[in-house]
This record gives C-alpha cells, structure tokens and sequence, in this order.
C-alpha cells in the first residue's frame, strides 16, 4: 500500500508547498467546506459556505471532536455559515462586515454576530457543553434568536 501524502508530511512542511503550488487542502465540517489557511495562525472565518481554518485546529478536531478546542472553532465557524442560510441578506448586507470590523479585537468575542453565530451552533449541534466551558471567549445568548428558529437548528430543518 502506498503511504498517504498527508501524514508523511509535517504541517509545516504542507504549508510550504501550499505557498508554493497554491494547493490547499480541502475538507468538510458537517458538508460544509474546510479550507486550510497557509498560516498556523487565528485567523478563522466562514464565507460563501467555505470555513476558513488552520491545520492545527482541524488536526485537534479531526482527533478530537466536538470536544475540543478545534471542534469548538468549528462549531462557531458553523453558526455563521446556518445564519448565512437564515437570513442571506442580513448577514451578507451588515452582520458579516460587523463580524470582520470586530474580528482581531479584545471585544470580538461581545459582538453581536459573534454571539448569534454561537447561539446557533448551540443550539444545531444539541447543546455541546464545551461552549459552558469557554463561555467567555464563546458566549451565548438563548434570546438572541427566536424559538422558531431554535426548533429549526435543534431538529436540523431547512433554514
């Protein structure tokens, strides 16, 4: 059997080449796309149903679910992308620039959009006690969304 081209290689050494060919690997979260970000770094985002991520944090999911801090990310990244089917004027129109005008700042994590995109995943992924455990980088609000909504995401209806 031939030895898989992902894990013969360092992470390190697949951001080198994805520098260089242009190549970044591809995955999926829950059918959504997961695009690796050449760099190692915290910049996560969720566009046009693309989650954008770094290697290391699919790794921890990859390895350890939902329960985890890689998960977790996702999970947030997810919520964004179910607000996006919600309400696609909405968030493309205002809640997406508010996001990015926030993003790399010490209140982010206050932001409305931020806050709604937890709250959804919340509530689509059966109420995963991780986000108890980093509810200050993560917050959530329940009245932040309306039942109907919530009854949605809980049973995975069409948004």
């Amino acid at each position: 059997m031939g030895t898989d081209c992902k894990s013969a290689l360092s992470t390190q050494e697949l951001f080198y080449i994805s520098e260089r060919s242009g190549y970044r690997p591809e995955y999926n979260f829950f059918g959504e796309k997961v695009r690796i970000n050449s760099e190692n770094g915290s910049n996560n985002w969720s566009f046009l149903g693309v989650i954008h991520t770094s290697q290391a944090f699919y790794d921890n999911y990859n390895t350890y679910g939902l329960t985890r801090k890689g998960g977790l990310l996702l999970m947030h990244e997810y919520g964004h992308y179910l607000d996006s089917q919600y309400d696609p004027l909405k968030w493309y129109g205002y809640g997406m620039w508010s996001s990015m005008a926030t993003a790399n700042s010490l209140n982010a994590s206050s932001n409305w959009t931020e806050i709604r995109a937890n709250t959804m995943s919340y509530y689509y992924f059966h109420f995963p006690i991780i986000f108890l455990k980093h509810k200050d980088e993560y917050p959530i609000d329940v009245n932040s969304i309306p039942m109907d909504l919530k009854l949605k995401l809980y049973h995975h209806r069409k948004l």
